[in-house]
């Protein structure tokens, strides 16, 4: 009759120990769910809300370049 009693209590042991394991690694693991779905929503939302480097140096030059032609314009009025 000893090893019926043992084996609950080891069931018991067993059922406490691992239960709060479980719960802990199970809302870990959700808010590791979490974190990755906010990441992704802010990779898609980044290039909506920000202009990549090329894009804007790319910008910034024709800018510099129409400057240049409205310059060089209002020189050759003024020397007219």
């Amino acid at each position: 009759m000893g090893t019926p009693e043992i084996t609950l209590l080891w069931q018991i042991l067993l059922t406490v120990l691992i239960l709060p394991n479980a719960y802990f690694i199970n809302r870990t693991l959700n808010k590791l769910k979490e974190v990755d779905d906010k990441i992704n929503t802010c990779q898609v939302e980044l290039p909506q809300r920000y202009v990549a480097k090329n894009e804007f140096n790319n910008s910034l030059h024709r800018i510099e370049t129409q400057l240049d032609q409205i310059y060089n314009l209002l020189q050759y009025k003024q020397d007219k």
